[in-house]
């Protein structure tokens, strides 16, 4: 069982109206406090969150909702289907205006190929919008480093991921196609990915992990 919390301040925002009259400071934030539960039964693994949810532009609206998840692996534990239902609950209501929480059916697919090499699928179906396909695979390989005259022996795994997504099928250039390369030593891990929008430009994003033991 775990405990999250997460909270999103949007700073001082100046009021105006629509004739451009400038008014009162207001501080817009949101807030989600999410208690997860998981358990594996034989090949089967099961877990839900709750979830409360709050969010404030000048009223306060507040809401529950759960997620529900499952995955089956097979006997070899080389393939694997997963399922997952998110935002099962109340509408959030700002004064006299109700929205329903974004209701999302999420399925996914892995299948290891070798010890080292996956591939996965993955279907994103929200109930606001149409279905998302993203495909990916990533090779894993170890490279040893040893030393016969300091007396040392190591070893960096480097990962190599690419993938295809629908997800920006409206933009028009270069899009859908994801690169990734990701290298970890003891307990440190950088990762870069190369993910192109289209017109709007590439993004280059990088990220470090440590480990604290």
């Amino acid at each position: 069982m775990a405990l999250i919390c997460s909270s999103l301040s949007y700073g001082d925002i100046k009021e105006t109206d629509e004739t451009g009259l400038e008014g009162n400071d207001f501080k817009p934030n949101d807030l989600a406090t999410t208690i997860s539960y998981a358990r594996k039964i034989s090949n089967i693994s099961l877990g839900i969150n709750i979830k409360y949810i709050s969010s404030k532009i000048k009223e306060t609206a507040q809401a529950f909702a759960v997620d529900m998840g499952g995955m089956l692996t097979s006997e070899d534990d080389k393939l694997s289907f997963g399922i997952v239902v998110q935002n099962i609950g109340q509408k959030m209501k700002f004064a006299d205006v109700e929205e329903a929480l974004p209701v999302n059916i999420k399925l996914g697919s892995g299948y290891r190929i070798k010890d080292n090499w996956v591939i996965a699928l993955d279907v994103n179906a929200p109930k606001d919008n149409s279905i998302k396909v993203g495909i990916g695979t990533e090779y894993n390989c170890k490279l040893d480093f040893r030393s016969n005259s300091m007396q040392y022996e190591n070893s960096a795994n480097v990962s190599f991921r690419a993938g295809y997504n629908t997800v920006t099928k409206d933009i028009d250039g270069l899009k859908g196609i994801t690169a990734g390369l990701g290298c970890s030593y003891k307990d440190y891990s950088v990762d870069y990915a190369f993910v192109p929008f289209g017109d709007l430009g590439n993004t280059h994003r990088i990220s470090m992990t440590i480990n604290f033991k």
